[in-house]
């Protein structure tokens, strides 16, 4: 394979891990799935700990002493987990919801630390993982599900 095949064969094969993930959605309609078998569904698409950017790891990474300034900060296994047991796919928007989500449910997400992280996943966060005006109000969503609980 000359290296222009293998740079078309790697790109083909993230086009497609990218397809699958944006198709993916954990139903919930169906009582008799597992938690490990849903999971596994996302084997082929998911991402692991060294590709994450670093801004996202700083914020969102328990291992990051920062990210503890905003609460509900989780490893990459419980983040997938969240997201199957919320029902939510892998769009920005999911993501937006569930990391509401687990930070609303810490009772610690302040007004200010709530506009603290929507400015920086808006204008710090890369592209693909930016926060819009859309993904910023199911953010808050997800803050005011997770206070609940």
């Amino acid at each position: 394979m000359t290296p222009r095949q293998h740079k078309e064969f790697v790109e083909a094969e993230a086009k497609k891990a990218q397809e699958a993930a944006e198709a993916w959605y954990p139903s919930l309609s169906s009582s008799r799935r597992k938690l490990k078998s849903t999971l596994k569904e996302m084997d082929l698409f998911k991402l692991s700990q060294e590709n994450i950017p670093l801004i996202i790891k700083l914020v969102e990474n328990p291992n990051y002493k920062t990210s503890g300034l905003f609460g509900g900060a989780v490893n990459l296994f419980n983040h997938d987990c969240i997201h199957v047991l919320l029902g939510r796919g892998l769009l920005v928007k999911d993501e937006a919801f569930v990391i509401g989500y687990t930070m609303g449910s810490t009772k610690g997400m302040k007004r200010w630390k709530r506009n603290l992280f929507m400015f920086m996943s808006k204008y710090f966060y890369p592209e693909g993982y930016r926060f819009g005006e859309e993904e910023r109000f199911v953010f808050n969503m997800g803050v005011m599900a997770g206070s609940l609980c």
